[in-house]
């Protein structure tokens, strides 16, 4: 792991009127791991950005933080799922379907095992969406601290995110959002051959 300095840690949360002590406790949970700073500080940016001072109050008690890079990823995408789990989509014929399953899971999925960055009408494409484009930018929007942008085209911010959403461990602490990559890949060979079947005739 790369080494981890204190003092920019301490002085990235003070710009968010994040205390210096927050800095230390983060800098032990990460025991080393520079991504793990780097994702509380993603995390940190993200709700500031967006006003959310309710998911900044969660981060001023770092000992409800976990001890390891997965269980943070875990952490911060059930903060990401609380204030959407009881949320209704209006679906395709009719009625609502419930946000997260709906709609958060199905993005992550598609940017978990895309093997480039991909633009959102792409990605809402791969991921089978036909919820309000609204929706999905909205979703996108509340899902930025784990995104990365270049040119309108997204990816997930860090390779270890993918590693945990697919990973064994996700799939028996943290079904909800877990990803099912072969059974995803299949799903969007079966989206080619059927977008291209008459190219191939």
């Amino acid at each position: 792991h790369e080494s981890l300095s204190l003092q920019p840690l301490a002085r990235q949360l003070g710009l968010h009127g994040l205390g210096g002590e927050l800095g230390v406790a983060v800098a032990r949970r990460a025991a080393g791991n520079f991504q793990y700073a780097a994702a509380f500080m993603a995390a940190v940016q993200s709700a500031a950005q967006s006003g959310d001072q309710a998911r900044l109050l969660e981060f001023t008690r770092p000992g409800e933080l976990p001890p390891d890079l997965g269980g943070l990823y875990g952490h911060f995408l059930a903060l990401v799922r609380q204030p959407v789990r009881d949320l209704g989509v209006p679906a395709a014929g009719g009625g609502t379907l419930p946000a997260w399953p709906a709609l958060y899971q199905p993005l992550l999925a598609v940017l978990a095992i895309a093997r480039e960055p991909l633009p959102g009408a792409e990605l809402a494409e791969h991921a089978g969406l036909s919820a309000d484009s609204s929706w999905i930018e909205d979703a996108l929007l509340r899902l930025g601290q784990f995104l990365t942008e270049d040119a309108g085209r997204l990816q997930l911010y860090h390779a270890s995110l993918a590693d945990f959403l697919t990973s064994p461990r996700a799939r028996e602490h943290y079904r909800w959002t877990c990803v099912d990559a072969p059974a995803w890949h299949r799903r969007l060979v079966e989206q080619a051959a059927g977008r291209y079947a008459d190219r191939w005739n």
